[in-house]
């Protein structure tokens, strides 16, 4: 998605007036488009989006459950939990193994691609309370210890943690607030709404700020990373730090972007 390139793309913006509203793009420039609205589909209280690698896009709700709509917006699967709990962080980029952290209960869970199969494990064995947690590319897990203000790596089948480095050096222990965490490309990713968005190696060295905005998630679409303020996605390319921008049509919270769609969340 470059600058000077036109396009045709489509983007689904979903709205807290519980409504997904899917718009095509008539001006591929991304500094000046055109969108008109095509589709609406009612929803209900969604809190977290997610989009797996084949552009599906997974909503989470305040009870615990999740929807899966295809790129057209049609529903495809329905999750209801057993124990109603608010998930934390809902990461769907594989669809065989949708990952969800729920902070309240220390817990996470696994969902397969019908969101079936969602048996829930407790992270007590592995600290006392964890912040953030989230699957790595490997099928392990990434977890921000608030115990000891640090940053773990954690071997699931061998349950032990194989990385394990202090987090004080980056970020105040005691001014944080930390929103989002994801490993693209051997790269893990860390949101922190006083430092900006943090980037860390896959051994979980800190290596450079990315940018110092306050951000409360983010996505990535090839080399480039993206978040939304206000009304604008913000895009950056994760190597060469160029940026760009989309203009949305309203202010949103959260978006994630496929390969021919956006999804949005209002505040």
């Amino acid at each position: 998605m470059e600058g000077t390139t036109a396009h045709n793309l489509s983007y689904s913006l979903l709205r807290n007036s519980m409504a997904i509203i899917l718009c095509i793009l008539l001006s591929g420039a991304v500094y000046a488009q055109d969108l008109i609205q095509i589709r609406s589909i009612s929803v209900d209280n969604a809190t977290l989006v997610s989009t797996d690698k084949q552009g599906d896009i997974y909503l989470a709700f305040k009870d615990g459950s999740v929807d899966k709509y295809d790129r057209k917006g049609q529903l495809l699967h329905h999750f209801s939990p057993k124990e109603l709990a608010e998930p934390t962080l809902i990461e769907a980029w594989n669809p065989l193994k949708i990952f969800l952290f729920y902070q309240d209960f220390q817990e996470y869970t696994f969902l397969d691609r019908f969101l079936t199969t969602a048996n829930r494990f407790s992270l007590s064995p592995i600290s006392s309370y964890v912040g953030l947690a989230t699957l790595s590319t490997d099928n392990n897990l990434w977890l921000v210890d608030l115990s000891d203000f640090s940053l773990k790596k954690y071997d699931v089948n061998f349950q032990e943690i194989t990385i394990d480095r202090p987090l004080d050096l980056v970020l105040s222990p005691d001014e944080y607030e930390l929103t989002f965490m994801r490993e693209y490309q051997n790269l893990l990713f860390i949101s922190d709404k006083n430092e900006g968005l943090l980037l860390f190696d896959n051994f979980g060295n800190y290596l450079r700020t990315l940018s110092t905005q306050s951000v409360d998630a983010f996505g990535f679409f090839n080399d480039e990373i993206y978040f939304v303020k206000q009304d604008v996605i913000h895009i950056l390319n994760i190597y060469s730090g160029d940026s760009h921008y989309i203009k949305l049509p309203l202010p949103a919270k959260y978006a994630v972007m496929g390969k021919n769609t956006i999804v949005a969340i209002t505040a």
